[in-house]
């Protein structure tokens, strides 16, 4: 699926208008908000540079006032790539893993997933490996608890980028559900 419509309009027609019909009205946090739910493109814009676009609009109470045209203009930060379906951790394929390919699991998969630094990340799977590392033969044992593990570091710590692909995932299932 990719997200191509321009969905400005229909955002724009979704948020209150307050001061007046002209205008919208958001805080700091909504404009971080919408960073995090992955609206943004996230790779190419950091949340700084994402609220700094907001500053002109700014008020003397601290909030940003929008008018449409304003607020269209922030298009230009939106992602518009391909979105796929949300990694699962629970459905990672169950045996025994040498480090080289559960390395390539952590960064293909589940560290996109999880709002978590590299170095966070790393902290995590030191700790994990020691728990599900056989010791007979070197290799690190994936079952359904240390499954759960990680379904949980992720369900409790999404990036930006699993939740466009949850929201997305939610339209399209919904979608399909009234067909």
């Amino acid at each position: 699926m990719k997200a191509e419509d321009n969905i400005m309009e229909m955002i724009w027609n979704g948020i209150p208008k307050i001061p007046d019909e002209d205008h919208i009205t958001l805080t700091k946090d909504d404009i971080e908000d919408i960073w995090e739910n992955g609206f943004v493109d996230t790779e190419q814009f950091p949340c700084e540079t994402w609220v700094k676009a907001f500053e002109p609009h700014i008020s003397p109470e601290g909030h940003y006032v929008l008018t449409l045209e304003e607020f269209l203009e922030k298009d230009a930060f939106r992602y518009t790539g391909e979105i796929f379906r949300p990694f699962e951790p629970l459905f990672i394929n169950e045996g025994k893993y040498t480090d080289e390919g559960l390395h390539e699991l952590i960064d293909l998969s589940i560290g996109p997933s999880c709002d978590y630094s590299r170095q966070k990340l790393d902290k995590f799977f030191k700790k994990w490996i020691k728990k599900y590392r056989d010791s007979s033969d070197n290799l690190i044992v994936m079952n359904i608890d240390s499954k759960r593990e990680i379904a949980k570091l992720v369900y409790e710590n999404p990036s930006p980028l699993r939740r466009r692909e949850l929201i997305f995932e939610a339209m399209f299932t919904g979608y399909m559900a009234d067909i």
